[in-house]
């Protein structure tokens, strides 16, 4: 009777361990990769290019051990965050949080998205692509206030023209400084394998030393990158498992050259130099000035 008894509770204890309703813990990947969309006023339908651009990349099972995040702002106050994947032979789109008015321009907002991805898909390692308008370094409220003075038109203001793609939208409401958004990544205790920026303008030395403590290599375009974006559908398969920065750069110029729009420059920059960089600077600021009359003869990287 006393072993029936015994038998009894261990059975009970079994039955309830098997039916608690609590969520199976996220089993942790090799790396994470995150697509960051946030709100860029007019650039929905190429974001949505961009993505299925993503799935025919995906159907060659290019994520083993990876997972791949969006977060992808479907208006100024809403957005969505879901995981693609390509199994049982479709892609597929897994809803996992819907976002209302994200602070997407503030530190504390952009960490505690990248805490979601934490949450959602653990892994070993992280890297994120941001597509946006870009425009370097410039600070969002010197930008706003220089816009109010009624000075020559931004790239992306122009009409009848080639369309491109500044870290935000193109209101400064909508965009977001350098330095907030290594304070958002750093916030949340991660460093990134890469930041691809799919946006203009970004790859400055500027851009990269705000950006040195949260990730290894800054993948980005120096000028302009047409609307049509990074060719996800040619270089996806390098942005995962073993990445290979060639492999993204020969991708991209290898679209560009023959695109109706034959335009694109692409540039890595190696994030763990530029403390080395900024010293041999700081010493040759030290012996040697510009003199401003020459101001006239560096060569401009001019927009339109």
């Amino acid at each position: 009777m006393k072993k029936a008894v015994i038998l009894m509770f261990i059975y009970s204890l079994l039955t309830v361990s098997c039916t608690k309703d609590d969520e199976p813990e996220p089993q942790e990947t090799e790396r994470t990769v995150f697509m960051y969309l946030p709100w860029s006023t007019n650039l929905a339908a190429h974001f949505a290019k961009n993505l299925t651009d993503l799935e025919t990349a995906l159907q060659d099972n290019i994520l083993k051990n990876n997972r791949l995040l969006v977060f992808l702002s479907t208006s100024s106050t809403e957005a969505i965050m879901f995981e693609m994947e390509y199994k049982d032979g479709k892609n597929t789109r897994t809803t996992l949080k819907e976002y209302t008015n994200p602070a997407f321009t503030t530190s504390t907002g952009i960490t505690s998205i990248l805490n979601d991805v934490r949450y959602f898909a653990p892994a070993n390692r992280y890297a994120m692509i941001i597509g946006s308008h870009g425009m370097a370094w410039l600070p969002v409220q010197q930008e706003q206030s220089t816009l109010k003075l009624g000075r020559e038109k931004d790239y992306w203001e122009y009409e009848g023209v080639p369309e491109t793609r500044f870290f935000g939208g193109t209101t400064p409401e909508y965009q977001t400084d350098i330095t907030t958004l290594a304070s958002g990544i750093a916030g949340a205790g991660i460093k990134m394998d890469y930041i691809l920026f799919d946006d203009c303008y970004m790859s400055s030395i500027e851009v990269a030393y705000e950006l040195k403590d949260v990730t290894d290599y800054l993948i980005a375009s120096p000028t302009e990158v047409m609307v049509y974006g990074f060719p996800y559908h040619t270089i996806g398969r390098y942005l995962v498992g073993n990445v290979d920065l060639l492999g993204i750069c020969n991708g991209f110029y290898d679209f560009y050259k023959d695109y109706q729009y034959p335009y694109g420059t692409i540039g890595v920059t190696v994030c763990a130099e530029l403390d080395a960089l900024a010293a041999v600077m700081k010493e040759m600021n030290s012996r040697f000035s510009f003199d401003p009359a020459l101001l006239s003869e560096v060569q401009r990287m001019d927009g339109y």
